[in-house]
């Protein structure tokens, strides 16, 4: 049989069944490595599998390719080797290089190099005429900022030469195009510590949902295995956490996604090799996301061979020593397959892990792998180095193995050393939704979906006054929760509700429209910090009746959050009448502003610019309507750079405003949905005040 050379390897997913494959068949092999400590296991598995099964294992630098081919040159004539092969992306290019100097067959595709840098793919595609989202890459800040502006936001900013998702990041604005542009300025070598190319690669954002296509190229014909399906984390941070071969797609759209798959390797003139395309099915059809020259990662292999018997990773090895591949379909009795990983939903040091001897035994498990971090910190997840386990299932009937395994591995707990606590408050609105796309308040956004969408015009007027409230607000509702933004009237188009209806909180979070995120973020953080089980909320019940003995009741609970000596000047950012009583009665000067009002009832004259009222107010009481703007981020700043209290009265961020309680915020009465305008029956406001 065969002797390999593998050039090292990942240490997870497909790097852990690749070596037994190889050996498994009858092959050996030479492992070489830089590093031999990068593969050690720890207590329960001390020795890699790709170190286990090696036949011999070189140390060597693998970073420096000249002194590579040199060493290997030299190994070769004692060894002899039959072909190069490595599963870990960063080495591909040096396989190349190495099997043309040995005159050996290799695994990959004479225009490797190219393939593996994502802004030639994109312009090979663009130069082919195929579908492609606008993109740019770029070299400095500057062309960085005016490519993201012609772009337009919300845009994807990605490396070209990384692998994992690592430094994939979603930005909404130029500051946080900022954020991640300096990110990975900073980050100058990769995982293994090879130089990276200086550049920057801006893509338009795809909605829609991601698969990938399995395929097989040897004598320049391609054969497509099948689509695999892909779920994500949280945004910012693209993780993925599961996959099931094959994708439950409609038939037409299969064929859509595998001709454009096919057309996109022949454009980048992809002729020998195992392929892996992730593709985005947008609205207006399939889009290439990237394509990877080896079998996909994350088991994706295995779940290949359990349902169609097809052994890809054996393929793999044919292609290595220039053999064309089995590809025979087999009978397996399997349906579908599929692996769910255990991502934490945090950081911090695990207090305990519960249910994972129960995951093995669940119905339609293949197989689990789940270790067990109780006493250990763990980091914020921010890519696929993340993982705790994963849980193979399948399905011998149908497409549920996804849902059997999702079922299994929902069996494990995690618990977190202050669990009780918060995480540590935002810096401000947008740097709350990034805690919230990357995990740490709870289920991945991607996860949950607004079951209802409203948009109200409201107006309120009692009897015997002259003031008319207006009102208009978009509601969106996620779970049993509600997520609100009161808005101008022409901030958004009302018959917007179907459009947003059925949308993944994710999908909303990164919406161009602040309203929309506004809402969409209410409405998760009230879902999954739902008030009433708070222990820093005291909950104050509003009695049934007439809309004006309920305001009163509202205006009252706000009143009691407020300490007010005579002389305070106290600013009221938004207008709400019976808080201008409740100021002036105690003996406060109240200085009042509002965009839509002129007077207040009482006859205070209105200001419309805020700004003088920030830098003179003794302290500052603001609705959670200034989130709709803006305009409570520059509230916020100014009463912690003042050190004044701000005291919030939010329906409109009822889930979002106590987030920011002790650092800015001082005290909150948050009124979630249903508002006491709307209803005649008790409900409840939420008094908030910081420690």
């Amino acid at each position: 049989m065969a002797h390999l050379l593998m050039i090292e390897s990942w240490v997870g997913g497909t790097g852990r069944i690749f070596p037994a494959t190889i050996t498994g068949a009858g092959h050996t092999y030479t492992f070489v490595t830089r590093n031999r400590g990068h593969y050690l296991d720890g207590a329960e598995a001390p020795i890699h599998p790709v170190l286990a099964h090696a036949a011999n294992v070189l140390t060597t630098e693998t970073n420096d390719v000249p002194a590579l081919v040199a060493f290997l040159r030299a190994q070769h004539r004692v060894l002899g080797f039959d072909g190069v092969v490595t599963i870990c992306d960063y080495y591909i290019d040096t396989v190349a290089q190495v099997a043309q100097a040995l005159e050996l067959p290799q695994a990959f595709c004479s225009n490797v190099a190219m393939v593996r840098r994502k802004h030639l793919v994109r312009a090979a595609l663009a130069k082919a005429g195929l579908p492609n989202p606008a993109f740019a890459a770029v070299t400095s800040w500057d062309a960085a900022r005016a490519a993201a502006r012609e772009i337009g936001y919300p845009l994807i900013l990605k490396p070209s030469d990384l692998a994992s998702s690592a430094f994939v990041k979603l930005v909404g604005d130029e500051d946080e195009l900022h954020a991640a542009f300096s990110a990975l300025e900073a980050f100058p070598v990769n995982f293994r510590e090879q130089a990276r190319e200086p550049l920057w690669l801006l893509e338009e954002y795809m909605k829609g949902e991601e698969v990938s296509v399995e395929a097989c190229t040897f004598g320049g014909q391609t054969t497509i295995i099948g689509v695999t399906d892909k779920s994500l984390t949280g945004f910012p941070y693209f993780i993925e956490d599961g996959h099931m071969f094959p994708a439950r797609l409609d038939g037409d759209v299969t064929d859509a996604v595998c001709e454009l798959v096919t057309a996109a390797l022949a454009a980048v003139g992809f002729d020998h090799g195992i392929s892996h395309t992730e593709v985005k099915i947008t609205r207006k059809g399939p889009r290439i996301v990237e394509i990877n020259p080896r079998p996909g990662g994350n088991y994706i292999a295995e779940l290949i061979e359990r349902v169609t018997g097809i052994e890809f990773l054996s393929a793999q090895i044919d292609l290595a020593l220039g053999r064309q591949p089995d590809l025979t379909r087999k009978d397996t009795g399997v349906q579908s397959a599929a692996i769910k990983f255990l991502v934490p939903q945090g950081a911090g040091r695990v207090k305990a892990m519960n249910g994972i001897d129960s995951v093995a035994g669940a119905p339609h498990v293949a197989r689990a792998l789940i270790t067990n971090a109780t006493g250990k910190e763990l980091a914020a997840p921010i890519d696929n180095a993340c993982y705790l386990g994963h849980v193979v299932a399948i399905d011998p009937d149908g497409l549920d193995a996804r849902k059997y395994a999702e079922r299994a591995l929902s069996r494990v707990e995690i618990s977190f050393a202050g669990d009780a606590r918060e995480p540590a408050a935002p810096w401000n609105v947008a740097g709350l939704i990034e805690d919230v796309q990357a995990g740490l308040y709870g289920p991945a956004p991607a996860s949950l979906h607004v079951v209802g969408a409203s948009w109200i015009s409201q107006s309120t007027r009692f009897p015997g006054t002259q003031q008319t409230y207006r009102n208009y607000y978009l509601v969106l509702r996620v779970g049993a929760a509600f997520g609100a933004c009161c808005i101008e009237r022409d901030a958004l188009d009302p018959t917007i509700a179907p459009a947003l209806a059925g949308s993944s909180v994710a999908d909303l979070l990164v919406d161009p429209r602040l309203p929309v995120r506004i809402a969409a973020l209410d409405a998760y953080l009230n879902a999954v910090r739902p008030p009433r089980e708070s222990a820093l909320a005291q909950a104050m019940p509003l009695p049934a009746g007439a809309p004006p003995v309920r305001a009163v009741a509202r205006d009252n609970a706000i009143a009691a959050l407020v300490s007010i000596t005579p002389g305070q000047r106290v600013g009221l950012i938004g207008v709400v009448n019976p808080l201008v009583d409740a100021i002036t009665r105690n003996g406060g000067i109240c200085l009042p502003c509002d965009f839509n009002m002129e007077r207040t009832q009482s006859g205070l004259e209105v200001a419309r610019d805020m700004l003088p009222i920030l830098e003179t107010a003794d302290m500052i009481i603001a609705t959670g309507m200034t989130l709709s703007n803006g305009s409570f981020d520059q509230i916020l700043m100014a009463a912690r750079r003042r050190g004044i209290a701000l005291i919030v009265y939010a329906q409109t961020g009822s889930g979002i405003i106590p987030r920011f309680l002790g650092d800015g915020v001082a005290a909150v009465c948050a009124e979630p949905f249903p508002f006491s305008q709307f209803s005649a029956d008790p409900t409840s406001v939420y008094l908030y005040r910081a420690s």
